[in-house]
């Protein structure tokens, strides 16, 4: 899912916040016990940023609460990755979260490759993002994935891990398609005050509504 997660503002916050960060080596992050194996892996830096200021904008971002619908997320590392730099394919830790999200913050102008590639279907060719400041992706923890290498100037995101209220990602699938529905509805459709439950019960838009509720309230309740 392509998500516009932050405006110019927000974008600027972070990158002067990150100014005075303290980068550490990105392969601290990789569990390899082959030193040699970890720096033909990955090449770049990190660093960690504060989640609650990060959050506190993320949790505006309708659009990705609809995806992925939150329940916790993990802190937050800003990457940088300068020219030369890379992370070959790999896949991320599955204790993470069920979603993995990636947010750009340089202008893609700026700086040559560093795409991140993406292989949700192994029969297909990868899909690759290079977005504006401020729209990120958000996929499949589990997905294969990689950082092509940055040929020129210097790529910055942020990155960051979420599990999700509804666990089995096919409700969630549902759950969406019963949103969508919803959202269709209430769009194409003038909403009626209804005299009775029998006219409540047959609406279509109240139909979608109670099945979108089935799904959330069976993860409620198994907190």
């Amino acid at each position: 899912k392509i998500i516009k997660f932050f405006d110019e503002k927000q974008v600027q916050s972070i990158l002067d916040d990150i100014k005075t960060a303290r980068w550490e080596p990105g392969l601290i992050s990789l569990g390899y016990r082959d030193r040699k194996i970890a720096l033909k892996t990955k090449s770049n830096f990190q660093a960690d940023y504060d989640s609650t200021k990060f959050y506190g904008m993320v949790d505006r971002c309708r659009e990705f609460e609809y995806f992925a619908e939150p329940n916790t997320s993990s802190g937050v590392m800003i990457t940088r990755t300068p020219t030369g730099g890379f992370y070959k394919p790999h896949t991320d830790w599955e204790g993470l979260g069920h979603f993995s999200t990636t947010i750009f913050l340089r202008d893609p102008k700026t700086y040559s490759g560093g795409e991140l590639c993406i292989l949700p279907n192994p029969y297909e060719d990868e899909i690759k993002f290079k977005l504006e400041p401020g729209w990120g992706v958000t996929y499949e923890t589990g997905t294969p994935h990689r950082v092509a290498t940055v040929t020129h100037g210097e790529r910055l995101a942020a990155v960051f891990w979420t599990e999700s209220i509804v666990t089995n990602l096919d409700d969630l699938d549902r759950y969406r398609y019963y949103s969508e529905m919803v959202d269709w509805c209430e769009e194409h459709y003038e909403q009626p005050v209804f005299e009775t439950c029998h006219e409540f019960n047959n609406d279509p838009t109240k139909y979608f509504e109670r099945k979108r509720k089935e799904i959330y309230r069976k993860y409620i309740e198994m907190k």
